[in-house]
């Protein structure tokens, strides 16, 4: 590396020479200029030199004497550069030696002539004069060029004396680095002859372990040979055994499957027909044992969800999903469902949620609602009295993760130390009379548990017995982008909404007729039964239904196979018929199967009236929307480019004041239309500060909008203005906020007609 080095740094003052040859030639300042840029660069490389070598433990006076070399030639070409700006200088004597002569015979041409007169009469005396001039200045410039004559032939002298100079030095040079070549090439060669000789050594050596070594795979040939014959037959077990286990695991997962549907569909019946019949008026005793019956079924329910959970975790079947939501939603959700539970038993319930925590993650909000709600439950479980509380912060905020961070205190039995290791073990409680004073299957905490890892999360307990417990769970979330919420109102059930519609009920369960039966009657609807699938094509061949409430596991024919049939004798004849399927089981294989079938609704049993109602009043604008005309199709399809819009956050401003409303809608018009005319201009001028200060001042009165996108996009140009980014680039973007914002003002008149 060194000699590389070395050799550069000659190539170096190569060019170098080079230039300093063309300045004398051409007296071009940038060969001057190019001479001392490459003499620095030189400079820098005998440094990296002197590093190389300390490091390579390399003698320096090798590095000296080069370096010696090298300032010589250098004050050699400095010493020519001289004589070349000295060369120049005679140049210019000559030059201007030259113009003098000339000068001075057309000053004497131009005194004869305005002496002319003058010169007619003193004619002789004026020509000797003029001699004497001329024969003055000629005397003077030979004496000029006899100096610079002289002065020449010393500069070409000294000239010759420092290019041969410069030659034995160059020569010196490239001998010493020949040298150090040959000394390098010479290492090289008695390296290689060293390595020859270890190679031999070595190759004797193998030979040797080759020798031995296939003796020994010949032995080893030998004992795996009789290995492999006799773990044969442990390998046969083996993968007898394995097809067994999985001929188990799948039993056991169409098992859980059959038990869940078998439990489910009657639980339908009981939690349906208890709700309906605490619609009616009843008395005191018997409104408490239905109460009962259906805190029962739910009890019950809950218990057939854990289990389906875990056979699902243990099978590896369990996804977590990754979108965007608002914790806060998920922990005010919770807090609320369980608040009922704890009145009961006269605990109180607190919830408080830290600033820190962000309005949007990334992640499954199902999964974080479950692990918080049965953490929670068990609290309200082992709480007698006292209270519960809930706080919800976060513990890190790093980049793009935020790790949020929710604690469950209460003031119940708490849990002895010794048995903290078990109580996220499966099917297990703390004490065996647990289960029979509270109740429950010990699977709780074994979910969250594995939830928690699931996601990369931990949880941690403190607990005292008779004090109380402390659960700490840690989940690292993705930050989201903001949700828009939807606003949900309370669906009230209006038996006119349902006139004329007629409903076939599929299903081989008895009790599940009946509660379908129940609800149906109470809105109305004329119905039938079917008690399978081929019953339901046969019924479906002589009447015209608008809903077909279809039940999936059915004797003789199944669900799947009954609606593609009822759907093609639909197709044939032109009908419109909406399925939906009613299933006892949560799988998403069998979802996809109705999928592909053509259902597009899918009730869980056990279901709420409420669940069926509103999939009906779904299913029934659908219906009302296929029947409209072409013309006012078109007319909706050219509306439905245009955005929502969402005006919650100005009417809660606005406090019901209509006039207060209206005057903040005319006032975004404005701002924002003059806004946008601000951006434009600072477009056209190039003025970034503009653009930033019109799209900032935009962003306020959007948000009161939510009107996200265009908030987004007006971020994206503020931020671009302030790193003045191409300008194209945010006229681009400015193009695409004008035509969202005159789609959000085409609404917002709308809007301002309808308050005056």
């Amino acid at each position: 590396l060194v000699l590389l080095n070395i050799k550069e740094v000659n190539y170096e003052l190569g060019r170098a020479e080079n230039n300093v040859r063309l300045y004398n030639v051409t007296g071009k300042n940038i060969y001057s200029e190019k001479y001392d840029e490459i003499v620095s660069l030189v400079n820098i490389e005998i440094e990296t030199l002197y590093t190389l070598a300390e490091a390579r433990h390399i003698e320096e006076r090798e590095i000296d004497t080069i370096h010696s070399l090298i300032n010589e030639r250098i004050l050699i070409w400095d010493e020519m550069l001289k004589l070349s700006d000295e060369k120049r200088y005679k140049e210019t004597i000559s030059i201007l030696t030259e113009k003098l002569k000339e000068t001075e015979v057309d000053s004497l041409n131009q005194k004869r002539k305005r002496n002319f007169f003058r010169r007619i009469f003193k004619r002789n005396k004026a020509k000797k004069d003029e001699d004497i001039n001329i024969s003055k200045l000629r005397e003077e410039i030979d004496e000029i060029e006899k100096r610079e004559t002289i002065r020449t032939n010393k500069i070409k002298a000294k000239e010759q004396f420092l290019i041969q100079k410069n030659e034995e030095l160059s020569t010196i040079l490239n001998l010493y680095i020949s040298k150090i070549e040959e000394q390098q090439n010479r290492s090289l060669i008695k390296k290689t002859d060293e390595a020859d000789y270890l190679a031999k050594k070595t190759y004797r050596w193998l030979t040797l372990f080759c020798i031995s070594g296939v003796l020994l795979i010949i032995m080893v040939l030998f004992v795996v040979f009789n290995y492999v014959k006799k773990t044969k037959v442990y390998q046969d077990a083996l993968i007898k055994a394995r097809n067994e286990a999985q001929e188990l695991a799948k039993a056991k997962e169409i098992f859980i499957a059959n038990v869940s549907h078998e439990i489910r569909s009657p639980m339908n019946a009981i939690m349906g027909l208890s709700d309906q019949l605490l619609m009616q008026n009843h008395t005191s005793n018997v409104e408490k044992q239905l109460n009962t019956v259906n805190q029962s079924a739910n009890h019950l329910l809950g218990i057939i969800n854990d289990i389906l959970d875990f056979s699902k975790i243990k099978a590896g079947k369990l996804t977590i999903e990754k979108i965007d939501f608002d914790p806060y939603d998920v922990f005010k959700e919770v807090y609320e469902l369980n608040k009922v539970l704890a009145d009961k038993k006269n605990i109180k319930l607190g919830l408080s949620i830290d600033e820190s925590v962000p309005d949007a993650i990334k992640g499954d909000p199902l999964r974080l609602k479950q692990i918080s709600l049965n953490v929670i439950n068990n609290a309200i479980k082992f709480t007698s009295e006292g209270k519960i509380s809930i706080y919800v912060t976060t513990e890190s905020d790093i980049k793009k993760f935020t790790k949020l961070k929710f604690i469950v205190e209460d003031t119940g039995i708490g849990i002895a130390k010794e048995k903290l290791s078990m109580i996220f073990d499966e099917f297990t409680q703390t004490e065996l009379n647990t289960s029979r004073d509270y109740g429950g299957t010990g699977l709780g905490l074994a979910i969250v548990n594995q939830l928690v890892n699931m996601q990369d999360g931990a949880i941690e307990v403190e607990s005292e017995l008779g004090k109380g417990s402390k659960f700490t769970i840690t989940i690292p979330f993705e930050k989201g982008q903001k949700v828009r919420k939807a606003i949900t109102e309370p669906y009230v059930i209006k038996p006119a909404n349902f006139e004329n519609l007629s409903v076939l009920i599929v299903d081989d369960e008895e009790y599940n007729r009946t509660l379908l039966k129940v609800i149906l009657e109470k809105l109305n609807i004329k119905y039938k039964e079917a008690f399978n699938g081929l019953q339901a094509v046969e019924e479906y061949q002589k009447n015209h239904f608008d809903f077909i409430l279809m039940d999936i596991r059915m004797p003789i024919m199944d669900g799947i196979e009954s609606t593609k049939q009822i759907l093609e004798l639909a197709n044939k004849h032109g009908r419109n018929v909406n399925i939906i399927a009613i299933s006892a089981t949560n799988s998403t294989t069998e979802f996809e199967k109705c999928r592909k079938a053509g259902i597009e609704k899918i009730l869980i049993k056990p279901f709420k009236e409420e669940e069926l109602v509103r999939t009906f009043a779904k299913c029934k604008d659908q219906d009302f929307s296929q029947k409209q005309s072409k013309k006012k199709l078109k007319v909706e399809n050219k509306d439905s480019g245009y955005k929502k819009l969402d005006l919650d956050e100005l009417k809660r401003l606005a406090g019901g004041d209509s006039e207060f409303l209206y005057i903040m809608l005319e006032m975004f018009i404005k701002t924002s239309t003059g806004g946008l005319v601000d951006l434009k201009k600072g477009i056209e001028l190039n003025n970034f500060d503009q653009i930033k200060d019109s799209a900032h001042k935009i962003i306020p009165p959007c948000r009161h909008l939510n009107a996200l996108d265009l908030v987004d996009l007006l971020k994206q140009i503020e931020l671009g203005a302030g790193k003045k980014k191409d300008i194209n680039e945010i006229s681009k973007s400015v193009v695409k906020v004008e035509k969202i914002l005159n789609e959000y003002i085409h609404l917002i008149k709308k809007e301002m007609k309808k308050i005056k």
